[in-house]
């Protein structure tokens, strides 16, 4: 700990005093971090997007592999009641065979889908079923949408939302849930030709089987709605019915197929939505976005111990780059130095880049000229020296000429001692 707090207060000292080395490192350290701060946001952003993009893509496989479970599975239903028509109804006049016999033959062939085939002339009177049930006596099929449905719009199959069965007692006394496909059929009776209704009531739990074997594990689920926004299915669908869970996503039932970001029980959630083919209804898809939360926080705590490391290795590194990049500059501040309290013999160091290489030959070259001329300077001194022991006259004057002294020399006297005349003493000094 001693020894951490050392570093740290030399490098303190060193951003105080604005040290080459610590302002180069500071800088290349500022510089990285600041790139690695944007770097680190645009892979953050980048995650989540691709997170939702993958999301986004993962829901929409869901949605068509179970719409084409679907969309086979009510074509099978189609192609039955083709089937029932087509090669039994057509071919016989019921008022002269009894096709009781194929038609439960046709029902054995698919009674794991099916719970019922029913006949019914235009007034709702049941001419034959299979499996053979006794009717309830307080239901009539004239009061059924979709018996009202096929009389209405002919050409057409018609699926009707859910509803358990109300047709026929069961002996078992169980209430199956059913979906009928409903279409008109021309019965022939006695040679007349005539409308009736072919019924087939489909077995629920086929719907809901293609929906549980979906494969969702921890990521949402998916429901099935009607064209006009009924609820055909749902994991929670008892909850539905009873009001004690509201279905948020219903709202993006009317859009264009496709995914959506929204809320689903406060959660944000990925919707995708699909219409099934034929039928107009539609499978929504719901995956909330918080179940890569944990994913993200994991993501979230290795990235941010990934960054202090590198940080601290990018310090290290910078350290060492501005360390080698600043000690020439240094060394060659000392020899300076030296210069600088007098020491002209002192060694210049040259070293670094090329730049620092010619200002450490400049600052040597320099001291060598200074070297030189104070020995001219003490040569100077001492020829000067012996002239003035010799003839002090010529010391005057060559001290005048060395100072740079402009002369004009007037008419003189002679000197007082001698009566020799003496230019020397009436100079007149111009600068």
């Amino acid at each position: 700990m001693g020894r951490v707090k050392q570093v740290l207060t030399h490098w303190l000292e060193g951003f105080r005093s604005k040290n080459i080395q610590y302002t180069i490192a500071l800088a290349f350290t500022g510089i990285t971090l600041v790139a690695m701060t944007l770097v680190g946001i645009v892979l953050y952003t980048g995650f989540f997007s691709s997170a939702e993009t993958m999301m986004k893509e993962n829901n929409t496989r869901l949605v068509e592999q179970i719409g084409l479970n679907l969309d086979m599975y009510l074509k099978n239903m189609m192609r039955v009641s083709e089937t029932a028509y087509y090669r039994v109804i057509k071919k016989h006049d019921l008022a002269v065979d009894d096709i009781g016999e194929q038609i439960e033959l046709l029902y054995d062939a698919n009674k794991d889908l099916l719970v019922s085939i029913v006949i019914l002339d235009p007034e709702g009177n049941v001419l034959t079923s299979a499996p053979a049930a006794k009717e309830k006596e307080a239901q009539t099929a004239k009061d059924q949408a979709w018996f009202r449905e096929a009389l209405d719009k002919i050409e057409n199959f018609h699926f009707s939302l859910p509803h358990v069965q109300n047709l026929f007692d069961d002996p078992d006394c169980r209430y199956r849930w059913v979906v009928s496909l409903s279409r008109a059929v021309e019965l022939t009776e006695n040679g007349q030709v005539g409308q009736g209704v072919l019924l087939l009531d489909i077995n629920f739990s086929g719907i809901e089987q293609i929906f549980n074997n979906a494969g969702y594990g921890d990521s949402g689920y998916a429901y099935l709605v009607g064209e006009d926004g009924e609820m055909i299915y749902h994991p929670r669908q008892q909850l539905v019915y009873s009001d004690l869970f509201e279905e948020d996503s219903l709202a993006y039932v009317g859009e264009e197929d496709g995914n959506y970001i929204g809320k689903v029980s406060g959660q944000d959630s990925v919707i995708t939505v699909k219409t099934v083919g034929y039928t107009g209804w539609k499978i929504v898809r719901v995956a909330p976005v918080g179940i890569y939360s944990d994913d993200v926080l994991f993501i979230q705590l290795a990235g941010l111990i990934g960054v202090v490391c590198l940080a601290i290795l990018i310090i290290l590194v910078n350290q060492s780059v501005s360390s080698q990049i600043a000690r020439p500059v240094e060394e060659l501040q000392k020899s300076v130095e030296k210069l600088e309290n007098g020491d002209l013999d002192a060694e210049i160091a040259i070293g670094g880049s090329y730049e620092i290489q010619r200002l450490g030959r400049t600052v040597q070259s320099m001291a060598q000229e200074m070297k030189n001329l104070m020995a001219d300077k003490v040569r100077y001194k001492n020829k000067f020296t012996v002239t003035f022991d010799t003839d002090p006259e010529v010391l005057e004057l060559s001290a005048v000429t060395a100072l740079g002294w402009n002369t004009s020399i007037r008419p003189g006297r002679r000197s007082r001692t001698k009566g020799q005349y003496s230019p020397l003493r009436h100079w007149r000094c111009t600068t």
